[in-house]
């Protein structure tokens, strides 16, 4: 999550099928949130979503939750991401979110292509630091239909050395070029790297150079994490025992997940500079923050945030399944901008009038509210089981000034994570930022 908690953020490489063509942008202000950060996904403001959830025998969790209206969102997400590759298997995760809807035992990428027309709805794939999801948005009556094209592209697509050269040294690499020449981009990257170890899982770059990856890799990796204990199947805006059918017929029989299990990561902090030609110094300063479970965390952070952006500077919040990260970030002479970022978490930590603490909490619930109502974020929350926002926006009321003082302080008084693109001239060390935080 991001910005306010749970304000949706900077993109995720998410590939829109046939009719929308891959959407990449290089121009993205520090205004708007940093890329590569998990999207927030939230659900139902009023009042929690009715989810149910079975397991099938093999192990694949199907999650679902009966909307009422005449659509459906499915989502089929693959537990893995960039964080399970290796130096082996860099920009696995990506490279599998462009090969989507392609061949299969079953059909060609035309017929394929075809067959989603005939359909309709909405297709897509998208990875993350911690998954690779297949989505589609259909109508109520082509529910079993999504689901079947979704296991066929999760577990039977067919990786040729000339169809993966082609997506490899194509679009793969055209977005790579792309995103890598975005400073945000690459200011997320640095912060993560700072924040978790560049080597060790969620440090791992989101987009790396894929080009050691073959038709016997990919096919190694898919057999090894696209199995049954590492899918959940979430549905939102159809009946559970409708899902359950589906997932039954095209996922009862996916074999066991035999890939490592991701290594958990611990915030530990430290620094990244990347000295750069540039107009100023992008900076970015991150702290522990709360896990995607952790709904009182989350609702600490999110009023935090909203605090902070409240004073003129910009905050986001990232969760993981077992850790997060809190932060800020800026662009311009970089002495200033790190004594604006610090003069502004000390200032919290200092104390918090009611008047202000409201306006907070007021805003954070108008953002969650704001998304209120989608199908696709709905389905996309309950396939990743985060913590429902409608459940931090519950939470929100009951966070205290002190609650809020003592996150301050937390941070003020932990080593951060740092990461500056651009003139080093005027920036900080970590050791210099940290004399100034205490």
């Amino acid at each position: 999550m991001l910005a306010s908690t749970l304000r949706t953020v900077g993109r995720t490489a998410t590939r829109q099928f046939s009719i929308a063509p891959s959407l990449v942008s290089t121009a993205t202000s520090l205004s708007e949130p940093l890329p590569g950060l998990p999207e927030s996904t939230p659900v139902a403001a009023s009042g929690s979503v009715a989810a149910e959830t079975t397991t099938l025998p093999n192990g694949v969790r199907v999650v679902s939750a009966d909307l009422a209206g005449h659509t459906a969102s499915i989502r089929l997400r693959v537990q893995s991401g960039s964080r399970v590759e290796t130096d082996d298997t860099a920009g696995m995760a990506q490279f599998l979110a462009h090969a989507a809807f392609k061949n299969t035992s079953q059909r060609s990428a035309v017929k394929f292509a075809m067959d989603i027309e005939d359909l309709g709805g909405e297709f897509s794939a998208n990875a993350t630091r911690e998954s690779v999801t297949y989505s589609a948005d259909v109508l109520k009556g082509s529910v079993s239909e999504a689901v079947g094209l979704l296991a066929e592209t999760a577990l039977d697509s067919q990786f040729q050395p000339w169809t993966v050269e082609t997506i490899r040294d194509g679009a793969f690499q055209a977005e790579l070029d792309a995103r890598l020449s975005n400073v945000t981009v690459v200011l997320s990257e640095a912060l993560h790297a700072a924040a978790f170890y560049d080597n060790s899982s969620l440090g791992q770059p989101l987009f790396s150079d894929a080009s050691g990856l073959d038709a016997d890799s990919v096919g190694a990796f898919v057999a090894a994490y696209h199995g049954a204990g590492n899918i959940v199947l979430a549905g939102a805006g159809v009946s559970h025992a409708e899902l359950v059918s589906a997932a039954t017929a095209s996922l009862g029989s996916a074999p066991a997940a035999s890939g490592a299990a991701a290594t958990p990561s611990a915030f530990v902090g430290g620094e990244q500079r990347i000295k750069a030609r540039a107009d100023g110094t992008h900076v970015g300063i991150a702290f522990a923050g709360a896990a995607s479970g952790d709904a009182q965390k989350a609702a600490v952070y999110g009023v935090l945030a909203t605090l902070i952006e409240a004073e003129g500077v910009s905050a986001f919040n990232a969760t993981y399944a077992e850790t997060g990260m809190f932060g800020m970030y800026g662009s311009g002479d970089a002495s200033a901008v790190v004594d604006a970022m610090v003069a502004t978490l000390k200032g919290i930590s200092a104390g918090v009038d009611a008047k202000a603490l409201g306006a907070a909490k007021a805003s954070l619930k108008a953002t969650i509210a704001g998304a209120d109502g989608s199908r696709a974020a709905t389905a996309t929350s309950l396939a990743s089981g985060a913590a429902a926002s409608s459940v931090v926006s519950g939470m929100a009321d009951a966070v205290s000034a002190a609650d809020v003082q003592s996150a301050a302080k937390a941070a003020l008084a932990s080593k951060p994570a740092v990461a500056s693109f651009g003139s080093m001239v005027s920036m900080p060390h970590l050791d210099q930022i940290m004399a100034k935080l205490a």
